[in-house]
This record gives structure tokens, sequence and C-alpha cells, in this order.
């Protein structure tokens, strides 16, 4: 596969160094699949050497099932110079899903990632996630949240989960909005202000501009690449932290962001 960096740019080596801190991978019941050998190549082209894994929705539904294949994908690979980090998903609404979730934790996922959209809960409804934030604080582990949906996961509810329980962080896809026009950046930044374990992914976030204005406001520690594959395309959401101007502030989004969160 052709090399898909800049060479021609004059900051760090990133070779095998970056972190890619979200992938979805393995069967999906609405896309084609993700599969290891595809993401693997993908990330030696671009000099990504440890890539966080989460299941989509399988087919089956079977979340734990799929969060314990990744567990072993993450053993298999602890060597290799492409390395998998595995997160467990559940579904809160299922009675065994922060038991699902402490198993897993224990077994060497990294985090829990939830979506709100999908599974048809509001990220701050307190009182159905208690139980996993709970698991999530005795481990010192993130939860990562599909954010920006309507009315299930919006800055501002992201804020007021992350408020409720500041010593788990929060991680937010999508750069925690999906319409980057308007008032929803400004929303997403205010949510950052008000909540110091709030972070977003780069996925998806087109407007460098507000990368940039996140970065100045409340710190590259804050904000991690992500390509969110196969939902957005990782050779072009590669090129977002690439272009920050300062070598400390890429070395952060590319790789200390991540390694600091899912890294244990």
């Amino acid at each position: 596969m052709t090399d898909l960096r800049d060479d021609d740019q004059d900051d760090e080596q990133v070779d095998g160094q970056a972190i890619d801190a979200l992938a979805l991978l393995g069967p999906n019941r609405y896309a084609p699949e993700l599969t290891w050998p595809a993401l693997r190549d993908t990330c030696r082209a671009l000099g990504v050497g440890r890539v966080v894994v989460a299941p989509p929705l399988p087919p089956d539904r079977d979340l734990a099932r799929a969060g314990r294949r990744l567990v072993s994908l993450a053993e298999s690979t602890a060597a290799d110079p492409v390395r998998a980090i595995p997160l467990a998903r559940v579904d809160p609404w299922e009675p065994s899903a922060a038991a699902d979730a402490a198993e897993l934790l224990d077994s060497g996922a990294r985090g829990v990632l939830v979506h709100p959209w999908e599974d048809n809960f509001r990220i701050n409804d307190v009182g159905l996630l208690t139980p996993l934030l709970h698991e999530l604080r005795a481990a010192g582990a993130p939860l990562v949240v599909e954010a920006g949906f309507p009315w299930v996961a919006e800055p501002a509810q992201l804020a007021d989960l992350a408020r409720r329980f500041p010593s788990v962080p929060v991680v937010a896809t999508r750069g925690g909005h999906m319409n980057m026009s308007g008032l929803s950046g400004a929303a997403m930044l205010a949510a950052l202000r008000q909540a110091a374990n709030l972070h977003v992914l780069t996925s998806g976030v087109y407007r460098q501009d507000w990368l940039e204005q996140v970065v100045g406001a409340v710190g590259a520690d804050r904000v991690a690449y992500a390509s969110h594959a196969p939902v957005f395309d990782p050779r072009l959401e590669f090129l977002r932290p690439r272009a920050l101007p300062e070598p400390a502030t890429r070395q952060a989004v590319l790789a200390a962001t991540a390694t600091r969160l899912f890294e244990r």
C-alpha cells in the first residue's frame, strides 16, 4: 500500500508512534465489516502503531462476545508492529451491562464504548448509567461516547454526565457535535470548559479552526486523533492532527492523550 503520510512535513517522526483512538472492528449490523488485516494495513501505511478498537453493533447483538473477540485480538497483537487496544461495548438497558463491562475490563479492555443513538438512551440518564460508571471508576478506565446525536448525546448532556462523574474520563467521538456550523461548536467548547474530564476525538471534525480553538482553550491533552473507521476514511482523518501548527500539539493529539486515556 502507498505511504499516505506527507514526507515533506518537518515535524517529529510518527512512524509507529501515533495512536488511532477509535476504529470499529468486526461484524457490523449496519455496514460492511472492517477486518483486522485491512485496518492493520492502513495503520502501517499511515505510521500508526496502536489502534483502539471497539465493536460495532454485531448482527447477533451479542456485544459481550464481540468484546471478548477484541480482547483476544489484542493479546495476539501484543508484540506486533501494529497493536490493538480493546474497548468493550455495552447496551446500558441490558441487565448484564455493568457485569459484562466489569468482566471485560478485568480481562484487558481499556474502556467502554456506548452508543446512545443506536441503543436509545440519553447519555446523561444517570439512573441508567450509574452502575456502568462505577465499574469504570473502579477500573480507572474511560467511557467513550458516540456523540453529537440530537436529543441523546449533545454537548450539554455530555458535560452534565462528565460533571457528575469527575473521576471517569468521558471521551466524545465526532468532536462531541455533528453540525460544525452555528452554535454547535460553541456549545461543545462550553461543555469542555465546564468538565475537565471531558475529551474529544478528532473523527469527523472538518473544521480545522475549531480543533485549534479547542486546543487553545482547554489544551491538547483533551484532544485525541481517531479515524473512526469504517465510518470515516482514515487517510483523510489523519490529515487533521498532522495539520495542527505546533509540534508539541501534534504529538499530544497523535499519541500522548490517547496513551494517557487507554494505556494502563
